[in-house]
């Protein structure tokens, strides 16, 4: 989804935000032109106000059986792992004052 203050990817794309200066809410996996994450768990960020958008970030999945084996109920086939990557953000028009991060995630800003 691609609207006014909204931006939704289910995976990495190249599409650019039709407005990045009226964005108040980005939810995706994988990259985008205005997020680099390392990781494969879905992260929300929010804006709170002009200067403070919040990040939220899921654990990673991973997989560790097939998913399309015959069902079992006591069967595992995902799990979720610790989450160490990087989420680098470009908010070329944005100024910010401060992005909250989880303690584990490395966030840096790209200019």
């Amino acid at each position: 989804m691609n609207s006014g203050d909204m931006f939704y990817y289910s995976n990495t794309t190249s599409t650019r935000p039709k407005n990045p200066a009226t964005l108040k809410h980005i939810a995706g996996v994988g990259s985008s032109p205005v997020v680099r994450y390392s990781g494969t768990g879905i992260y929300f960020l929010d804006k709170q106000d002009d200067n403070t958008w919040q990040l939220e970030i899921y654990p990673d999945i991973m997989d560790i059986d097939d998913p399309y084996k015959m069902l079992n109920k006591h069967r595992v086939s995902r799990n979720r792992r610790t989450m160490n990557g990087t989420f680098k953000y470009s908010f070329p028009v944005w100024k910010l004052k401060w992005l909250y991060c989880p303690e584990n995630i490395c966030c840096q800003t790209e200019r």
